[in-house]
């Protein structure tokens, strides 16, 4: 046990360091958002140590699956959720065109949800798929097209 004792310290503290930070944005977090976190967290934690312990256990477990299965959810989720979500300078696509104009920060919240939703779809057909750049094209996209689009809008005058 001496020998890992670090590991344990430093594991233990990058465990706790996203309840910090969920603590301190907490009043901050719009409702809808808060009932996300209530269900995404523990999901994520009995999914993961599942995982870990059937591996553990000498079971055979494709994580590339489970982490694409899981992030198609989480994006898709994030996607509903997105287009619901109203101007705020917590949670969202906070550029300063979208913080300047509501009407702008609805469509592009409006786009980028659909875009999200789509981008949890390809995940998880990427499940049958052995191409590791998937999750990086996907992450590339749903940040890129609706930082332009957004901008399009702006330009507009929106």
């Amino acid at each position: 046990m001496k020998e890992n004792k670090s590991k344990v310290i430093i594991t233990s503290i990058v465990t706790v360091f996203p309840m910090v930070i969920g603590f301190l944005l907490w009043n901050r977090l719009p409702e809808k958002m808060m009932t996300l976190i209530f269900w995404i967290v523990p999901v994520l934690s009995v999914v993961s140590n599942l995982s870990i312990y059937g591996y553990a256990l000498g079971m055979d477990v494709n994580m590339e699956v489970i982490v694409s299965i899981l992030m198609g959810g989480i994006f898709i989720l994030l996607g509903n959720y997105m287009s619901k979500n109203h101007q705020n300078y917590t949670v969202g696509i906070k550029l300063p065109w979208t913080l300047n104009s509501e009407e702008n920060w609805n469509r592009t919240h409006r786009m980028a949800g659909k875009l999200w939703i789509l981008a949890g779809l390809v995940f998880w057909g990427s499940v049958f798929f052995e191409n590791n750049m998937v999750p990086i094209v996907i992450i590339v996209v749903v940040v890129t097209i609706p930082m332009i689009y957004s901008f399009v809008l702006y330009k507009k005058g929106i």
